[in-house]
């Protein structure tokens, strides 16, 4: 098992293996209920991340869907549906090293198949574009709280409307 040392000492080599991870999330809690893993085309992707106020992040991918494992799972997501997104390195060949990079929801998954490829292309949106009407609605009008509640509740009461 590598270690931190081994981790930075990696981060310092010209050349470096990315891996990747992504978790399909239930809506009613966010638990993982599916995982994918190395079958990103090509080494294809990116994540764009900005300091701007609202949506601060968005990621696009195209996974390889030669024997249509994927099919079934984009049956199942919807306007709602949430993965989590992991970026890391294979350092030592055998260990990944994920780091979080956010809860998105789907942008808009689409299915491609031809001659010679069969892939699924997945955009995704971080967890603000389910309040500001860019996946899921807006929120409109005036909402009241008790002196002492907790803000959390508050936030997860009026998400609940």
């Amino acid at each position: 098992m590598a270690t931190l040392q081994d981790y930075l000492a990696y981060l310092d080599r010209p050349e470096k293996r990315p891996v990747y991870k992504v978790e399909l999330l239930r809506k009613e809690n966010e638990e993982p209920y599916a995982s994918i893993e190395g079958d990103l085309e090509n080494n294809s992707g990116s994540l764009n991340i900005s300091f701007s106020e609202g949506v601060r992040r968005t990621c696009n991918f195209t996974l390889q869907n030669f024997d249509l494992q994927y099919i079934p799972l984009i049956k199942d997501i919807n306007i709602a549906s949430k993965f989590k997104l992991y970026l890391g390195f294979n350092i030592d060949g055998e260990n990944f090293y994920p780091q979080s990079q956010g809860v998105f929801f789907f942008d808009d998954p689409s299915l491609t198949s031809a001659n010679a490829s069969r892939t699924v292309s997945i955009g995704g949106t971080d967890k603000f574009a389910g309040l500001n009407g860019g996946n899921g609605g807006i929120l409109e009008g005036t909402y009241t709280a008790d002196s002492g509640t907790k803000v959390s509740q508050i936030v997860r009461s009026v998400l609940a409307l």
